[in-house]
């Protein structure tokens, strides 16, 4: 099954016309993560073609407020919809008593159950089939980058193999699980006999605000996809050294060195209009020829071989 990775908001600071607020969603196989919540999330959600009811965590990767104003609207919105699943919330040391005292203040009382939980230097968070780990990123506050990364998945079943060791087909599931099986016969067969080399899984990088570094590189080497701030063009590196954050070149050249699928360019000043975005995506190929400047609503499918494709392009 294919990952559905859509940036809900590409802009930063304050939202334009053009661009909404930071948001990204990261659909997983029975799961929705919504990494940053910027001002009127809910509302881009709603006009997505994302279903809501699958969200399970909120990743917030600094709190600036147009990377967290958004998450006050939406906790409200999910009560009005009678909400019942748990949702929780992931962010800095401080995003607790933020969202309490918003709470309190709006005399708002979830109808689900809503966990926050802080992270003060780094963290990993696994699920089933795979893991969402928060890494420290260099930003003068404290904030972190985010990594979406699939469990290695099975190789491929051997058919001739498990005929051989007389494993029938209704256990055979259970061996691509990683689960060792016992066959009519009384024979342990452990995955390792009848499976091929296990293959990587897919990963998505998303950088949040950050200047260049080095964890950075190190978290993005073979990614399948690469999220990265590009807030200035080129030309702008001044404001995003005094800023800091990234110019498209500072991101294309993380993308070249570490070898990633695709790279999308988000999170762009106000002080430019689609035209300048535009011809900076075109300049950005020189760097590095795998990139796409983000619109809101663009859209890339990771499919299961880990090929990155753009199947919706965004709002122009």
């Amino acid at each position: 099954m294919s990952i559905r990775v859509t940036i809900l908001g590409s802009g930063g600071t304050y939202p334009t016309p053009e661009r909404g607020l930071p948001a990204i969603a990261v659909r997983m196989p029975g799961r929705l993560y919504l990494l940053d919540c910027g001002g009127c999330t809910q509302r881009q959600i709603f006009k997505s073609k994302l279903k809501i009811g699958p969200l399970t965590h909120i990743f917030i990767t600094h709190l600036h407020g147009d990377h967290i104003f958004g998450v006050f609207g939406l906790l409200q919105t999910l009560t009005l919809l009678d909400r019942q699943k748990p949702l929780y919330i992931v962010g800095p040391e401080g995003i607790r008593s933020l969202i309490e005292e918003v709470g309190r203040w709006t005399w708002l009382k979830p109808s689900y159950e809503l966990s926050v939980i802080e992270v003060r230097d780094e963290r990993v968070f696994e699920f089933d089939t795979h893991y969402v780990r928060l890494f420290p990123v260099n930003h003068g506050v404290p904030a972190f980058g985010i990594v979406v990364e699939e469990k290695p998945r099975p190789g491929r079943l051997d058919v001739e193999k498990a005929d051989r060791l007389g494993v029938p087909v209704h256990l055979r599931k259970r061996l691509q699980l990683g689960k060792a099986v016992r066959t009519p016969s009384g024979r342990v067969v452990h995955p390792e006999e009848v499976l091929g080399e296990a293959k990587p899984g897919r990963k998505v990088v998303y950088t949040g605000d950050t200047s260049p570094c080095d964890r950075v590189v190190r978290e993005a080497k073979g990614a399948n996809l690469l999220i990265h701030d590009s807030m200035y063009l080129v030309g702008d590196e001044k404001l995003a050294e005094e800023g800091v954050h990234s110019s498209y070149r500072d991101a294309c050249e993380v993308a070249e060195l570490c070898g990633v699928g695709l790279l999308l360019l988000t999170h762009f000043s106000p002080r430019y209009r689609n035209k300048d975005i535009e011809e900076a995506e075109e300049a950005a190929k020189k760097y590095f020829p795998r990139v796409v400047a983000c619109r809101d609503f663009t859209t890339v499918e990771i499919d299961f071989s880990g090929a990155c494709r753009v199947v919706e392009a965004g709002m122009r």
